[in-house]
């Protein structure tokens, strides 16, 4: 999002881009289409790019292989109504193909079209959606008359708010959970459920469950593919090879209604682990490790691929862990590359394809790894060996290139160096070496807030940094622990196995296994439960003796769903109690109002449980953890024999509705309303220019559960959250009354427009309330040095304008604030600036999304624009990659062209807006 602190060099291309007319052998003697790229620098600092203009002449015939994969023959990119090359393909449109990388590739291949150089409109294979962000996007749907464009695409359930109580006599959700908002956001999406044709497991349906567990369990998600939920941790899914990220909720409703994001393509990462672990070290060890060393801002902006020795050697489950919290290190997605470990985990799985499809599938899948050579722009792995003396001459040239000012002309050459990779290797990096990561545990209120087991809590006096030490200061008084506090010392009040992160059938077993190696009972100063990942894991669990094991210890065996990880159902801590947690997110809240979270792995956990306090688990069983597994009455079984029965058949396409004319609209339309003929649907509230009093919050990583806390979250509408808004540091915990300390709660910055804030603004959760909770208070421009990415999307989505200006500006703003209450600022964002105190501070925004903040556009309206592109894309994708289609939809014809539909009525000035 912001401006990069230091230089950063994009590969370039070198020779004019050769038109896919001359080369396809398909093309059928089509006009040439040649274009020179047009050189500019970008307004971002240090990026260098290429600019390729757009061509008028008539589109070029491609094969539907090509077209959807990326003509892997010729490497070129292929648009769906123009040729066009824009800086994030460049390198696909040399003669020769350009080393790609695993991101690279399912990203391109997923195109549909190039709205401008760096926007596109990418289609979604595969929507999980649950209760929590998807009631406002379906009660969206009803309002502008559309129905969900690809019914087989999307698999929905219940899981953030469902008991995990027994369900021995479960008969309904009205009569099973028993909290009023829980149950109105359940029963809301078993009604949409029904209203949209969509597949949903319920909480009778024994494969229900958290919706990343049970998407690769079922076979849904699939290599090559790009998935979305209304959650951050769809990251998950990378583990098989997909482009996997969360969105928020009005992104939920874009999905539903056209199969398809606005998106700008990230950076790549690599992170590269190399090595052998250590006894009793584990893939969750692995991750937090590794968010240790970069940060949870450290990934922003990127997309992080996963290799390395050790990643190839874990279990698809393991992956799917590491895959799990790339968010939690700012990164849009993580991804691993599919190999015969990932085949041989979907064979046979109810929505993989089967037969000749399967043979097919696969040798597609084979072609989903990173080329040698690809370009990554950030790069994390073991050390290098010793920088060879040839290195230097070569690095001073090229710098001195650079510092005479004509980069621009050296960079293409530099670009045509077949071992530039090689020569990059050399340059310094972040260091990850398998001997390197222990058993580790979070001691503070951050992901990145690591240390072994072994160590003790960081002392704040010794760090220069002032705004980290006050962060380390408030962490530790949060957590309840002194500096250089020993982490065994700690004891602990809960432990929960569980959450999307550990709660398959593996991490059960490490669990178990623990606890039969020391032969020891839960400690009797902690409550410990055990919560499979879904209705599958607990049944084949029970069927290899493991709640046995757990029982009979004193843990407590639950029901599937997402628990105290999130504390939205009655698994909650209670202030002040500690627990030894599974989950992924450690923050203040996170768990329970003042509850206490130490991150760890579920072997970890176990021992936690065992002893009453954090511990070492090797110290705990060493050795004896393998020699328990073969002593236990344990049968390990194959997880795909119990998925024999559950076969998902596609859901019928739901019949369309009726418009004012008395025909049926069709796929994504919008319907007239009966009465005023206007559609029901809107846009936002255009943004042009903004004058108002600023709030400094000086704090760096403010997560979304400090911005609106998850109690908040049982919502069913898109208001009313204002008196919401950092509701546990704006009230006091006792009382409930305002907090006088508070900034937003001291005059005049209770009247405030404008929130100035610390870096990574927005991390944490997709949940699109926080954006909503700032707008309801009166807050639509946020300032800070840089953005989460998903609350960056979902900000722009509801007319609050994020702007990202350089760590000295935000800092002399925030000081303005302070020295003059009162003053107010502007913001212009026509015109690019920030004007404060006689000066003027430009930051930059994307012309697509700045042409819809100020026009008040809604981005379903402008992908509508493109129906007939998506539906041509479809069309390519069937043909192309048949099995990720439901039965239903290949005999329903396929897509649906639809045409533009008047809105009618005024917007903004009386303005009438056409909604295509």
């Amino acid at each position: 999002r912001p401006a990069p602190a230091t230089p950063t060099l994009v590969r370039r291309v070198a020779r004019r881009p050769s038109c896919p007319s001359r080369a396809a052998p398909w093309s059928r003697g089509r006009p040439c289409c040649r274009s020179r790229p047009r050189k500019s620098r970008s307004r971002r600092a240090g990026v260098l790019r290429d600019d390729v203009s757009t061509l008028t002449r008539p589109r070029p015939r491609f094969s539907p292989a090509s077209l959807v994969l990326g003509s892997s023959r010729t490497g070129r990119a292929a648009c769906a109504t123009r040729h066009v090359e824009p800086a994030s393909f460049v390198d696909m449109a040399k003669d020769k193909p350009q080393p790609r990388t695993l991101y690279d590739k399912v990203f391109h291949s997923h195109v549909v079209h190039m709205l401008d150089d760096v926007t596109c409109l990418l289609y979604v294979d595969r929507h999980l959606v649950h209760e929590v962000t998807s009631p406002q996007a379906f009660e969206g749907l009803r309002a502008a008359g559309r129905r969900v464009r690809r019914p087989d695409c999307t698999l929905a359930t219940v899981d953030h708010n469902t008991p995990t109580t027994s369900r021995a006599t479960y008969r309904s959700v009205s009569t099973f959970v028993q909290e009023p908002e829980s149950r109105a956001q359940c029963m809301a999406l078993e009604e949409n459920v029904r209203d949209f044709g969509l597949t949903y497991f319920g909480l009778g349906d024994k494969r229900q469950g958290i919706v990343h567990v049970i998407g690769p369990e079922q076979g849904f998600t699939l290599p090559g593919t790009t998935v979305v939920c209304g959650d951050s941790h769809t990251a998950t899914h990378g583990a098989f090879g997909a482009l996997a990220f969360g969105i928020g909720t009005s992104e939920v409703e874009h999905v539903l209604a056209t199969q398809t994001l606005l998106q700008q393509k990230a950076k790549n990462m690599l992170v590269s682990v190399d090595g052998e672990l250590a006894e009793c070290v584990t893939s969750k060890d692995v991750i937090l490790h590794i968010i240790g060393k970069i940060g949870t801002a450290g990934g922003t902006g990127h997309v992080i691929e996963f290799a390395g020795d050790v990643i190839s050697a874990l279990s698809m489950e393991a992956r799917m862990s590491i895959c799990n919290m790339a968010i939690e290190a700012g990164a849009r997605a993580g991804m691993i590359a599919p190999d015969e470990t990932t085949f041989e985990y979907l064979r046979g799985r109810p929505l993989a394809p089967a037969g000749d499809m399967w043979d097919r599938a696969v040798e597609y899948w084979r072609s989903l790894k990173t080329d040698a050579g690809a370009w990554f722009d950030t790069v994390v792995s073991r050390p290098a060996p010793r920088t060879p003396a040839s290195f230097w001459p070569f690095a001073l040239v090229t710098y001195s290139w650079f510092c005479l000012g004509i980069a621009s002309s050296v960079l293409p050459v530099v670009g045509q160096l077949e071992d530039l990779p090689m020569v990059f290797d050399w340059l310094p990096k972040v260091t990850i070496d398998a001997r390197d990561i222990a058993p580790t545990v979070t001691w503070g209120t951050s992901p990145q807030d690591v240390v072994p087991i072994t160590g003790k809590t960081p002392d704040p006096s010794a760090c220069a940094d002032l705004i980290r030490r006050a962060a380390i200061e408030r962490s530790l008084a949060y957590m309840g622990l002194e500096p250089n506090q020993p982490m065994e010392s700690v004891n602990v009040d809960k432990v929960f196995i569980g959450s999307c992160t550990n709660s398959r059938i593996e991490d059960l077993r490490a669990a178990a296994a623990v606890v039969a190696a020391s032969g020891r009972t839960v400690a009797k100063s902690v409550s410990a439960m055990v919560v499979p990942g879904s209705g599958i894991v607990k049944i084949q669990a029970e069927s290899e003796g493991l709640d046995k094991i757990f029982k009979e210890a004193g843990f407590d065996w639950r029901e599937a769903g997402c628990s105290m990880c999130l504390g939205m159902n009655p698994d909650q801590l209670k202030p002040g109690e500690r627990c030894a947690s599974t989950s992924n997110r450690n923050f203040e809240g996170r768990q329970g109002f003042l509850g206490r979270t130490h991150l760890v792995s579920p072997s970890m956990a176990a021992a936690a449980a065992i002893v009453g306090r954090l511990t070492d688990v090797r110290d705990l069983v060493g050795n004896a953890a393998a020699e328990a597994r073969r002593r236990i009455e344990v049968t390990v079984t194959d997880s795909k024999a119990y998925l024999k029965d559950c076969v998902v058949s596609p859901p019928s396409m739901p019949a369309p509705p009726v418009s004012a004319t008395g025909k049926p609209a069709q796929a994504g339309a919008p319907i007239a309303d009966k009465e005023t003929g206007a559609a029901s649907g809107a846009g936002i509230k255009p943004f042009t220019v903004l004058t108002g009093v600023p709030a400094s919050l000086p704090m760096n990583n403010v997560d979304t559960d400090m911005i609106i806390p998850k109690q908040f979250l049982k919502t069913v509408k898109r208001t009313g959250l204002g008196k919401s808004l950092f509701y546990e540091m704006r009230y006091d915990p006792a009382t409930g009354t305002p907090n006088p300390k508070f900034v937003l709660n001291k005059p005049p910055y209770d009247r405030a427009s404008v929130l100035v804030c610390g870096e990574n603004f927005g991390c944490g959760s997709s949940r699109e309330h926080a954006a909503w909770a700032l707008r309801d208070f009166g807050i639509y421009a946020v300032v800070a040095p840089n953005f989460a990415d998903i609350f960056y999307n979902n900000c722009f989505k509801n007319g609050v304008l994020p702007v990202a200006l350089p760590v000295p500006v935000v800092l002399e703003l925030a000081e303005f604030a302070g020295a003059n209450p009162g003053e107010e600022v502007t913001v212009d964002l026509p015109g690019q600036e920030v004007r404060f105190g006689g000066r003027a501070a430009r930051f930059d925004v994307d012309p697509f999304r700045k042409r819809c903040l100020v026009n008040g556009l809604d981005d379903i309206g402008v992908t509508m624009g493109q129906e007939r592109q998506i539906a041509e894309f479809e069309a390519r994708r069937s043909e192309a990659f048949p099995w990720l289609d439901g039965a239903e939809y290949a005999g329903a014809g396929g897509g649906h062209v639809i045409v533009p539909v008047n809105v009618g009525g005024n917007q903004a000035g009386g303005k009438a807006k056409l909604e295509w």
